[in-house]
């Protein structure tokens, strides 16, 4: 883990060659859209540092931070987030406890026992008209998303991160599902076939990616990131061509490597998968 590698060999003086932060999971900061920040256990941590923004920039951009622990022991950074709340009127704070302690201060330590859930949010918020970010524990993530969706907010306007293996959330379950298509640079309908699967599927631009396209047939691709970092989805192209959708990715080595999470098809594709 390399929590533990910083925790036990990373000192003062210490020289470590790190890559700058990638991904799609951030803050718009060109907006001035009002946002709600949803967040359960260590979920909190991005969204510590969107608020923490938001907040250095003094802008009136309306924020609701919504955070579930299950009691004060394991909830961090409630004092630093009272405080910007303190400091700066368009920020609104709410924290739910699901199993509070005796020593846990209803009004202080948090607003009220229970789940984070979008009953909540529906009698919190003065609208719906928000962009929503979400990082937490899966199921956590999984109703509000379905919750949202019923609720009337628009997909484009949920955005989610995942920790440990990423997924779509659009394909867990029997929630609403909306389905987008997106626009390629590749003319026309390709075939990917996955060699090792025997299974072949149609690329028509309703997938963000080939991993999109793998899971939607059927396959389990390995994954993580989604953001063309990690290098976990790396497979081996057998014949045909594709291009990355976006150009910070992390490119493999070899010629014939691509990273599905980030890649879509220019002509038919054979993928070692």
């Amino acid at each position: 883990m390399s929590s533990n590698y910083f925790h036990d060999d990373v000192g003062e003086g210490s020289v470590i060659d790190v890559r700058a932060p990638r991904g799609d999971f951030h803050l718009d900061t060109e907006s001035r859209r009002p946002v709600v920040l949803l967040s359960g256990g260590v979920g909190l941590t991005p969204m510590i540092s969107m608020l923490g923004h938001i907040c250095d920039e003094e802008t009136p951009r309306e924020v609701w931070f919504m955070h579930g622990a299950r009691n004060g022991r394991e909830h961090a950074f409630g004092d630093h987030v009272r405080g910007l709340a303190a400091g700066h009127p368009n920020v609104n704070v709410r924290v739910l406890y699901s199993r509070p302690d005796g020593g846990d201060r209803p009004g202080t330590d948090f607003d009220r026992a229970g789940h984070v859930t979008v009953d909540y949010l529906m009698e919190t918020l003065p609208g719906r008209d928000f962009d929503f970010y979400l990082c937490g524990p899966t199921a956590f993530m999984k109703d509000l998303y379905d919750g949202l969706l019923t609720w009337g907010v628009p997909e484009t306007d949920i955005h989610y991160e995942f920790f440990g293996p990423a997924q779509s959330l659009a394909e867990m379950g029997d929630g609403p599902r909306r389905e987008t298509a997106v626009e390629t640079d590749s003319a026309g309908d390709f075939e990917v076939t996955f060699s090792r699967s025997g299974i072949s599927a149609a690329w028509n631009g309703l997938s963000d990616n080939i991993l999109e396209l793998a899971e939607g047939a059927g396959l389990n691709p390995d994954s993580s990131c989604r953001s063309g970092n990690c290098h976990t989805c790396l497979c081996t192209v057998k014949s045909g061509t594709f291009e990355y959708t976006h150009d910070d990715i992390f490119e493999p080595d070899g010629e014939d490597e691509i990273l599905i999470c980030s890649a879509r098809p220019t002509s038919d594709l054979e993928i070692d998968l």
